[in-house]
């Protein structure tokens, strides 16, 4: 039997890392991508992305508020994409301001959780370099769940946080799986 793989993804970072590994998103399916770090012993049993919805009416000028339409439109045209991808996402939201993202980290810690805890998964690959979720990590290992940290590496500046990769049992960089999966070559 296959080892049972659920990736949680932190959206709003995956996304600006592939930004700035990339100059853009070009990705292509996220499915097919998170299916090829797969071991051949794992089989990927499930995938959600997390990001802050947002909102159309944000901003205190007409401008500001068709910017903020203009954004929120693309966000709902890349959910239903990612749904047509076979990978679910988790709203969180956004401050008043717009730009600071609130409730991201609870849900996926809460998912993380509940599904370790439901037997949903036997490791988890955690696409997040974010500090906070350690006591999620620390919590579903003691549920006898493995946790792979997946992160980015950027030259002189860092985009995970050392307490959560020294946490999870294993952490690897995805930046070359990234190219070469945009190249056409097998990971």
């Amino acid at each position: 039997m296959k080892e049972r793989v659920h990736i949680f993804i932190d959206g709003s970072n995956f996304y600006h890392q592939l930004i700035q590994l990339l100059g853009h998103s070009k990705l292509g399916n996220y499915a097919d991508f998170l299916e090829g770090l797969m071991n051949p012993g794992q089989q990927m049993v499930g995938a959600t992305y997390y990001i802050g919805k947002i909102n159309p009416n944000t901003g205190i000028t007409e401008a500001e508020k068709k910017v903020s339409q203009t954004l929120a439109d693309k966000q709902e045209k890349f959910l239903s994409w990612l749904q047509e991808c076979g990978i679910e996402y988790q709203l969180g939201y956004f401050q008043k301001d717009g730009k600071i993202e609130k409730g991201v980290d609870v849900k996926m810690a809460v998912d993380m959780i509940k599904l370790a805890y439901e037997d949903q998964y036997d490791t988890a690959f955690l696409v997040s370099g974010d500090g906070d979720l350690v006591d999620a990590v620390e919590l579903v290992k003691e549920l006898g769940k493995k946790v792979y940290n997946l992160i980015f590496y950027k030259h002189k500046k860092t985009s995970f946080s050392y307490r959560l990769r020294r946490t999870c049992d294993q952490y690897f960089y995805i930046n070359r799986q990234i190219e070469n999966f945009i190249k056409g070559e097998k990971n």
